[in-house]
């Protein structure tokens, strides 16, 4: 298949999405770069007595508003122009990306290759897709965001209607692909009100969760000043004065609102999507660990552990097809069941 390039409207239902991300990534926006410009203005202060700060503020806050302001200038080109890009032709090649930075955080890139030209993907896609496959893939021309990527003709011949046909019924595999590890389909489906409701759970406690450490430091401080202060609220309010002490104790505290967003989008990604993920593959291993006196019934899928109750355990056997349910963007587990016996089942988010 020759690769192809051309531009579309946008129907009615998208540019309503596109605009109610708009405005949730507005508000968003504005509050990270509130938080940035009021960092900004402490180093700035902090400057009187140390000029690395005064040169530091300015240009801080300068890449603060560049970033915030760029990425709000490209969503909403793309609302206004109310078009998107399809590209379609052949997957020439696939190349991914891990790079490692000094905090220990893992930066990974997927790319498709299409007609010598490189197109950014999720790792469940670029999982999904293979070489030589065709496809055709949906994006936003001005913010990049990817819409949609459909098969229309794997590799080994199989359309795509074939394939997006195959339903989780307890039949035998219906995609005729081949696989090189043990084999797996990855299959979309609706999420249910509890799945959801754990998602939303799930990401109300990993932020929660994030200042659990940054926030050991603060309570600390304010212990240690209430002290000082003869347990008298009026001088302990009365001691509180900007200085470099005081910045160092906010300062976890303020890394860490600056990576709520970067907490939140994957689960928000999810849950607008109202969408899973349904992998079959099969049980790896068995094992029973015990610990203290505790024993832990484990099934391995992959390379992954699973501690499962002793009802699933039992019902199960090692090379079972199972089918594992999870969000694409966030990972977040819901439930493994086998797809012979609907009975052996376990839901995580009980």
């Amino acid at each position: 298949m020759n690769y192809s390039e051309k531009t579309v409207y946008l129907s009615p239902d998208e540019i309503e999405k596109l605009r109610k991300d708009y405005r949730l990534g507005t508000i968003l926006s504005f509050i990270v770069l509130v938080i940035m410009l009021g960092a900004a203005t402490f180093f700035f202060i902090l400057g009187e007595d140390f000029l690395p700060f005064r040169i530091f503020a300015p240009i801080f806050a300068l890449v603060a508003i560049a970033i915030v302001f760029l990425n709000f200038y490209r969503q909403r080109k793309d609302i206004q122009g109310g078009v998107k890009t399809i590209i379609t032709g052949e997957i020439e090649d696939k190349k991914e990306t891990h790079s490692s930075r000094s905090n220990s955080q893992s930066s990974d890139t997927y790319t498709f290759i299409l007609g010598g030209k490189e197109v950014e993907v999720t790792s469940l896609n670029y999982n999904k897709f293979h070489v030589k496959d065709c496809i055709e893939i949906t994006k936003l021309p001005h913010a990049g965001t990817l819409l949609d990527i459909r098969l229309i003709e794997s590799a080994t011949g199989i359309s795509g209607n074939q394939l997006t046909t195959t339903k989780l019924d307890g039949s035998p595999l219906g995609d005729a692909r081949s696989f090189t590890t043990a084999e797996f389909s990855e299959t979309s489906y609706p999420l249910d009100s509890a799945e959801e409701q754990f998602l939303r759970r799930t990401r109300n406690k990993r932020v929660v969760r994030s200042f659990k450490w940054a926030l050991i430091t603060l309570w600390l401080f304010l212990a240690f000043k209430f002290l000082a202060s003869d347990f008298n609220p009026i001088l302990f309010l009365q001691s509180f004065r900007l200085n470099i002490v005081l910045v160092i104790v906010l300062l976890p505290s303020i890394i860490q609102v600056l990576r709520i967003p970067r907490i939140l989008t994957p689960f928000n990604q999810d849950i607008t999507s109202g969408m899973k993920v349904i992998r079959r593959t099969t049980i790896a291993d068995k094992t029973r660990n015990t610990k203290n006196r505790r024993t832990s019934l484990i099934v391995t899928l992959g390379e992954k552990l699973y501690s499962v109750p002793e009802n699933f355990y039992s019902n199960v056997t090692i090379g079972q097809e199972v089918a594992l349910h999870y969000a694409e963007y966030s990972k977040t587990e819901f439930s493994i069941n086998s797809t012979s016996d609907r009975s052996a089942s376990v839901e995580f988010y009980l």
